[in-house]
């Protein structure tokens, strides 16, 4: 959950009797990028924390699990079969360790999912679904990832919204970073990218 306090706000759990704070203020983000400055709600599967952060102007989903504090997504990070870097997150959906997001850049909006390997782009607003292609947002849940299906909304610019299943291939190629099956020049392109060189 997230609590409050006298000039101090951050994200605690209790699983098991047990009073456990996973991040505050006084929390550095992983990296040694800086304190947090602030926490969105977070999502709980078992003893594992996913929440969204923020910090400086940048924001980013993390993940604590057995005292280990991990960066999920972040700013700095490309958006899979999108253009440039994403820019802000909706609530973490958490099962089994694994996670699922939405995610903003400019002028795009998608579901995303962190398995093993490289982000996973689930749908975006360029995706035909149900026979549309007039999305305009999409919500997911905390409880909508399960296994490798994960459940969500979909608000169509007709008025019409639904909520939808996709099942996800989490099985990936080492090195794959484009995930077309296999490594080539071409991984090699998205990796530098995702690191920022210049």
């Amino acid at each position: 959950f997230r609590g409050f306090g006298e000039d101090q706000t951050g994200i605690y759990s209790n699983v098991g009797g047990t009073l456990t704070r996973v991040a505050d203020l006084n929390t550095s983000r992983p990296n040694d990028a800086g304190n947090f400055t602030a926490f969105e709600p977070p999502s709980l599967d078992g003893g594992i924390v996913a929440f969204t952060g923020k910090a400086s102007g940048e924001s980013g989903i993390y993940k604590y699990a057995g005292e280990s504090l991990t960066t999920v997504v972040d700013t700095s990070m490309t958006i899979p079969s999108g253009a440039g870097t994403f820019s802000a997150f909706g609530k973490p959906s958490l099962g089994e360790g694994n996670v699922a997001f939405e995610g903003y850049g400019s002028g795009q909006h998608g579901i995303y999912a962190a398995f093993p390997g490289p982000l996973i782009k689930v749908i975006d607003l360029d995706d035909t679904l149900d026979g549309k292609t007039n999305m305009m947002s999409f919500s997911v849940f905390s409880d909508s990832l399960s296994g490798n299906t994960i459940a969500f909304r979909a608000t169509f610019s007709d008025g019409s919204s639904g909520i939808y299943l996709a099942t996800l291939d989490t099985s990936f190629v080492l090195g794959d970073m484009d995930i077309d099956g296999d490594t080539d020049f071409d991984d090699i392109d998205d990796f530098v990218l995702a690191l920022n060189f210049p």
